[in-house]
């Protein structure tokens, strides 16, 4: 779950699915290989959900990013040394 992720050891980024069709099958691909390189650098990919209740069908994708970068603000408020 997003919340097992530290968001603030190394830089990240966050990337949502659409609500009706989630990632696109070219970056569902690169999410499963775990890494890319970009600008020569090669970067680590780590896919996370939001855990829901039963009989909760979805989230807004606008809600799943505000939650994750909630917690993303949370954990920086912990330990504000390692933000940046």
């Amino acid at each position: 779950p997003y919340f097992d992720i530290d968001w603030t050891q190394e830089s990240s980024a966050l990337v949502i699915g659409s609500e009706g069709n989630g990632l696109s099958p070219e970056l569902r691909q690169t999410l499963l290989q775990g890494q890319t390189e970009v600008n020569h650098d090669v970067v680590t990919i780590k896919a996370t959900h939001i855990p829901m209740n039963e009989g909760i069908e979805s989230l807004n994708a606008a809600v799943c990013g505000s939650v994750i970068l909630f917690e993303y603000s949370r954990q920086s408020l912990k330990n504000p040394t390692r933000s940046s």
